[in-house]
């Protein structure tokens, strides 16, 4: 008896694991565009029917989809130059699950950050985006995804 529950139990699992989504595919790169100013490129590849928000969505009173954000590390040889612009074809749409008006980019946007390190060694800059991706029917819980570029 034990044993079919086991067996029950992991077939289970892999039936929820097999169901986890990830509309969202994000690559992370660096263009160096004048002595140590590098533009930093956080792009997001969007699944047909799906969409993220943009940093810049408003929420009244907390209601809403949780905007997109980009946070760097500390880095003493990096200083971050104003806030990142999005790079995509930004779109209004009223979100029936939260049944408020958002900002939104379907199929592709770019984040670009525009950076200047204190030396002309290669440096590491880290940080951290948090998205949350939906389609008409559904929102999936908030993703936060560490990365790094190299700027050299």
């Amino acid at each position: 008896m034990k044993k079919i529950i086991f067996i029950i139990g992991v077939l289970y699992v892999q039936s929820i694991s097999a169901q986890i989504l990830k509309p969202v595919k994000l690559s992370f790169s660096s263009n160096k565009i004048d002595s140590n100013i590098y533009e930093v490129h956080l792009k997001a590849q969007v699944d047909t029917g799906w969409h993220i928000f943009s940093q810049y969505s408003e929420q009244d009173d907390g209601i809403g989809p949780l905007p997109t954000s980009i946070t760097f590390k500390q880095n003493d040889m990096v200083a971050i130059q104003g806030k990142p612009k999005e790079v995509g074809e930004l779109q209004e749409k009223f979100e029936e699950v939260f049944e408020v008006n958002t900002k939104c980019y379907y199929n592709e946007v770019v984040f670009v950050q525009k950076v200047k390190t204190k030396t002309n060694k290669p440096v590491i800059l880290e940080g951290t985006i948090t998205y949350m991706a939906c389609k008409d029917e559904q929102c999936l819980t908030p993703q936060e995804v560490e990365f790094e570029v190299v700027l050299n």
